[in-house]
């Protein structure tokens, strides 16, 4: 009994941590104008006429005056390349990449091709699939940018839909972000979100882009932040107007897809990113260990008493983090939503290991 007892305060240490710090965490909820930065919107497209078509017009319709929009078609088969030429905006920059080379990412070398070729200091990275959930999304950076930030993480959701997989992605999707937000509040970073992010351009440079995991598929966002060989300032965006949304996968097959490739770059990760993690998901898995003895449970006030105050605090927490972050999660996973989601993990583990990575 003492055992488990340490896990479930361990467990519990663990809900309080990533409460308290996020509360701690001050949002930007009054936007001052300071001046506007120049920033370049950077966007790596591959056969994406569908997505380009639907959102361009909101991401050349952002209020704010100081920014560029740069698309970089990649290996595209559609008609990308020839509409956006047609799109006449002064905003708007096209570039053509008919061939990656050779055992290089395409996405990461349509990005580093989009960086180079813009013209402001600051950078930031989204996906052809997403919007901004406000025009004033620009400003939340711009403002993170001026308070001597170097790299700032967003958050970045997935519409909602009334089906049994969107409930599953809204959960992922929303226990990543308490993961790797928490993990950047407390200096400790291993990863973002490429669909909403960005530095100061320097950094890129001086930091070699991706450089030393350009032969790796996945990773634009994670493995450069793992790599980094400088300490920078980093700020994270908590506001929902700073969030990006886009459509999630429809069908389990593509959502597994997705997610092979999205885990694909974990076993690039440092030992001590994969020691961490490893310990937070087996304090998850040790603390569910005893209810399924539940003849044990109820014959122990103690345990039932623990277990009780568990589940209390994981839903008092969960609620709190997605009041602040403005994420709407079904109400079954505030309490068995980080098991389920471990044993999802364990199961494509294995196969985002396995299997060949590509980006589309």
């Amino acid at each position: 009994m003492g055992i488990f007892l340490l896990i479930i305060f361990l467990s519990l240490t663990f809900f309080w941590a990533f409460c308290g710090f996020i509360i701690k965490k001050k949002s930007y909820k009054v936007l001052q104008n300071t001046g506007e930065l120049g920033i370049s919107i950077i966007i790596a497209a591959k056969n994406e006429i569908e997505n380009l078509q639907k959102n361009l017009k909101t991401w050349l319709n952002l209020e704010y005056d100081n920014y560029e929009l740069i698309i970089v078609v990649n290996n595209s088969s559609d008609e990308s390349y020839g509409w956006l030429l047609n799109q006449v905006h002064t905003k708007l920059k096209v570039i053509n990449i008919p061939r990656t080379p050779e055992g290089i990412s395409a996405k990461k070398f349509a990005l580093t091709e989009g960086v180079k070729a813009s013209q402001y200091p600051y950078i930031v990275f989204t996906d052809a699939d997403c919007i901004p959930v406000s025009p004033q999304w620009l400003n939340y950076f711009n403002q993170s940018f001026q308070n001597q930030n170097d790299i700032v993480f967003g958050i970045s959701p997935y519409k909602q839909y009334s089906t049994l997989l969107n409930g599953f992605i809204q959960w992922e999707t929303f226990f990543t972000a308490v993961l790797y937000v928490t993990a950047a509040l407390i200096n400790k970073p291993y990863m973002a979100v490429g669909r909403n992010w960005g530095m100061r351009k320097e950094i890129f440079f001086k930091e070699k882009g991706f450089e030393k995991h350009l032969n790796i598929p996945s990773g634009d966002d994670d493995l450069f932040i793992q790599n980094l060989q400088n300490t920078y300032p980093i700020d994270v965006l908590l506001y929902k107007n700073s969030q990006t949304v886009s459509e999630p996968q429809k069908s389990w097959s593509t959502y597994l897809h997705q997610k092979t490739r999205h885990l694909s770059s974990s076993k690039f990760y440092p030992f001590k990113t994969k020691f961490k993690l490893f310990i937070l998901n087996f304090i998850i898995f040790s603390s569910y260990f005893y209810i399924i003895q539940i003849n044990i449970i109820f014959k122990n006030k103690i345990l039932f008493l623990t277990l009780c105050l568990m589940y209390l605090t994981k839903f008092i927490s969960i609620y709190t983090i997605r009041k602040i972050i403005g994420m709407q999660i079904p109400i079954l996973y505030y309490f068995v939503g980080d098991i389920v989601l471990l044993m999802f993990q364990v199961m494509i583990l294995p196969i985002s290991y396995l299997k060949k990575i590509t980006w589309k």
